[in-house]
């Protein structure tokens, strides 16, 4: 599916802390090991306002995405589509912008228990290049 509306990031605040907690609890809870009070730790543990950008789809917040700059790669740290947003061609239209925008390979890590995740990176061209028992770490280059 192809999204035809109108997409956004913004910079994250601390007014959209509690919504990016609940979609990043949202997004993972039932996969394999990840209660609730671990995610909610793992999001306060990792979550820097300073590098996360809000997806706004015809103006209602639908995921995040924080993006790092390593110099010789640009890694997608996290990607989070809201489920109630998902499969409506958001994903894929947020990732082809950051593709055109980089002046380097994208690389990111998925989960292998989240096939639709890792197909969703294959369609847009990127490999498997590595990874550990329970991620995959991926590449995308021009």
């Amino acid at each position: 599916m192809r999204w035809h509306g109108e997409l956004s990031l913004r910079p994250a605040t601390t007014a959209d802390l509690i919504w990016l907690e609940a979609t990043f609890i949202a997004a993972f809870l039932g996969f394999a090991g990840l209660t609730e009070p671990k995610l909610r730790a793992a999001f306060r543990d990792e979550i820097d306002l300073d590098v996360t950008d809000v997806i706004v789809a015809d103006g209602t917040a639908v995921g995040y995405i924080v993006v790092e700059d390593h110099a010789e790669f640009w890694f997608v740290e996290m990607f989070v589509i809201a489920p109630a947003h998902q499969n409506r061609g958001i994903g894929t239209a947020v990732l082809e912008q950051v593709m055109d925008d980089a002046p380097v390979p994208l690389q990111l890590t998925v989960r292998k228990e989240n096939p639709a995740a890792r197909a969703l990176y294959e369609r847009l061209g990127f490999r498997a290049i590595g990874g550990d028992e329970q991620r995959t770490r991926m590449e995308w280059r021009w």
